[in-house]
Order: C-alpha cells, then structure tokens, then sequence
C-alpha cells in the first residue's frame, strides 16, 4: 500500500499520470473516499477528471468531499455535472448529496426540495425520507417531520433503525413519550447493539419515572 501510495504521490505531484493508470488512481480515490479522506479525495478526482472528464462517479465524489470541506459552490458545480452525466438509476444519489449541501450552506427549504426529489426517484428506500425528516426538524417543522420519519418507517429498503430512532426523536420532542419509546425499542430490535436507541429508551424511563414521583 505505502509503495502505491508513493507511486501515486509522485505521478500527481510530476503532472505525469498515463491513460493506464486510470484504475490505480480510482482505488485511490476509493480508498480515500471510503476513509473520508476529503482532501485526499479532492486531489484525486481533479486528476482523474483530466483524464475522463465524463466519469460521473469521480463527480459525486468530488462534489461530496468540496461539500463536506465547505467549498460550497465548487461543491453544487460538481454535483450538477455529475447529474448530467450520470444514470437516471443514480440520480437519488446526486439528489441527497445536494440536499446535504444546502443543508450544511444552512438553507434548508432548498435542501428538503433536493430530499424530496430523491424520494421521487427512489420512493422505497428509507434514507431520503430520513434525510427529509432531519431537515424539517431543524427548521422546527416537527409535525412534517414526523411524518417524513413514519414513512421511511414503512419503506423496505434503507436504514429501518434509524427510521424509528428519528420517529422516536420527534415523537419525545412533541411529548409523546410513549410511542417514542415504541419506537427507540423498535429501532434496537432491529438492531440490538444500538447504543443511540437505548440512549432514548433510557430518557423516556428517566422523564416518566420524574413525571410520575413529582406528581404523586
């Protein structure tokens, strides 16, 4: 891996990188990108896409990585290139990393926009929903994130668990401390070493147990 790592180093840094070493720069930027290495993957991707201009995938990457360092308009230049380019199959994708994008420049009417365009394309997976659902309740939209939430509860595909962790979420946020619990043991059901779903039960046990003795 080190000899790789300088091989490439020195390709990048001498501007020399063939046609042939197309497949090793793209485990790199796997690599890279896998271990959210952004810098890295940023790197990477501008010397792949001198080389393959229409590589959509090494788009979205690019997109993401300037996304998450905060280089917002390179970022949505990216991610709009690699919509064009892409499969209509991979369009959710370029949806979400948008909406994370003006959910991080802090618009989030934009960013549910984008969310619900992946949910559009891709209307049985959970994550858009929860996407969704996460922007709503920063905007304090807490009936409309529930029900984002409830959805993505019913969807056969995506992070179930964390479907009902966020349901579970909103529903203590509005008081209703019963079904939040339902739903934090539903999501540890699913997955029994989530530590965030015992966290919830935990707090409902906590407030109730408060509730009750003040109250006696």
């Amino acid at each position: 891996m080190m000899t790789v790592r300088k091989d490439l180093t020195k390709l990048l840094c001498n501007n020399e990188i063939p046609s042939h070493d197309l497949p090793t720069l793209r485990k790199a930027l796997r690599d890279a990108y896998d271990a959210d290495h952004a810098a890295t993957v940023i790197v990477i991707a501008r010397s792949i896409l001198k080389l393959s201009p229409d590589d959509a995938l090494t788009w979205i990457r690019l997109g993401h990585s300037l996304s998450e360092t905060a280089q917002y308009d390179e970022a949505e230049t990216a991610l709009r290139k690699s919509l064009d380019l892409c499969e209509k199959s991979h369009a959710f994708v370029v949806f979400s990393e948008l909406g994370h994008l003006f959910k991080f420049k802090g618009q989030n009417q934009v960013s549910a926009d984008w969310f619900r365009k992946a949910i559009d394309a891709r209307p049985d997976d959970a994550d858009a929903y929860i996407f969704l659902g996460s922007v709503l309740a920063r905007d304090g939209k807490l009936l409309e994130a529930e029900a984002a939430h409830r959805s993505a509860t019913q969807c056969d595909d995506g992070c179930i668990d964390e479907a009902y962790l966020n349901l579970g979420l909103i529903l203590r946020s509005l008081g209703r401390y019963g079904e939040a619990r339902q739903c934090f043991e539903r999501a540890l059901e699913l997955d029994p070493q989530y530590q965030a779903a015992q966290d919830g039960i935990d707090d409902i046990v906590s407030v109730l147990t408060y509730v009750q003795d003040h109250n006696a």
